[in-house]
């Protein structure tokens, strides 16, 4: 199945319909009820539509932002996410760490070669521009195992066709409910990312379309009455909300951003007027908002 809108609006509530009424399986693995659609590709025209504003569904962009940090920082502390999330706790294996935290796999992991996942991929359209080897893995053979914290996420895949950037995801299983505004919001952002690294490199770059492929997209039985709710509340909107773009100046205050993050999690708030890039001080302003 495939959905292909501009919006992370209405493709969500599309997919809610589909699942909540049309379903193309009823399963139940770990005895916990499903509706699930198989192999289903979702594509977003618009990457920078990636935040849902939809009235019924309640976007939290406190937990959005800690998150955000968690991977862009490659920290796999549990106590980390679990400042933002308690439920973290009931998916790791030692109580300690995050095993399927992506940024770490995306940002700190190296090669042989000696590069990260991200800095991989962004060298090989770098040096190929129809490259097909941009890819940054996730999933590893050491994940091959009985585990709460299997990564969810298999693979991603970056092409340059047409002078735009695009990004593949590859997922295993995705929450509809909890995981996909989430995930989608977090990858588009990734893609923009490299997006930004490799417009120095090709000027006439545009952002492409971002593609979401899901093996099982799923909705579990405790949020159908969510769905529903959602489906009856929200008015769709024609855009979502959009972050203002990632340029080389959110590159520069990156690093503060995560320190000033992490003194805000330990109960310490510093004064924000240093976050002068408009992407940043947006991520500051959220994670203020809603403290």
């Amino acid at each position: 199945m495939k959905f292909e809108t501009s919006s992370i609006n209405g493709m969500y509530k599309f997919i809610g319909e589909t699942l909540l009424e049309q379903p193309e399986y009823v399963s139940h693995p770990r005895e916990l009820r499903i509706h699930e659609l198989i192999n289903t590709t979702l594509i977003l025209r618009n990457p920078r539509n990636r935040i849902i504003t939809l009235p019924g569904r309640r976007f939290s962009k406190k937990y959005f932002v800690g998150e955000l940090a968690f991977y862009l920082s490659g920290d796999n502390d549990l106590d980390f996410i679990s400042h933002y999330a308690p439920f973290w706790r009931k998916v790791s294996d030692d109580g300690q760490t995050v095993n399927s935290n992506y940024g770490k796999r995306l940002f700190k992991d190296y090669n042989s070669s000696g590069y990260t996942q991200v800095e991989y991929a962004v060298n090989c359209l770098k040096k190929d521009k129809d490259s097909r080897k941009a890819v940054m893995m996730i999933y590893t053979p050491s994940d091959s195992k009985e585990s709460k914290d299997n990564p969810c996420t298999l693979t991603l895949q970056a092409f340059i066709r047409n002078d735009e950037l695009m990004l593949t995801t590859y997922m295993r299983s995705n929450d509809f409910w909890l995981g996909v505004p989430y995930d989608i919001a977090f990858f588009t952002i990734l893609q923009e990312m490299m997006f930004v690294q490799l417009r120095r490199r090709y000027t006439d770059l545009r952002l492409g379309k971002y593609t979401h492929i899901v093996g099982s997209l799923h909705l579990y039985e405790r949020n159908f009455r969510d769905v529903k709710l959602m489906l009856h509340d929200s008015i769709i909107q024609e855009e979502s909300s959009i972050l203002p773009e990632w340029t080389m100046y959110t590159y520069g205050q990156l690093e503060d951003f995560l320190d000033y993050e992490y003194e805000h999690r330990e109960g310490r708030f510093p004064d924000r007027l240093w976050a002068t890039d408009p992407f940043i001080h947006k991520l500051v302003e959220w994670l203020e908002v809603e403290a």
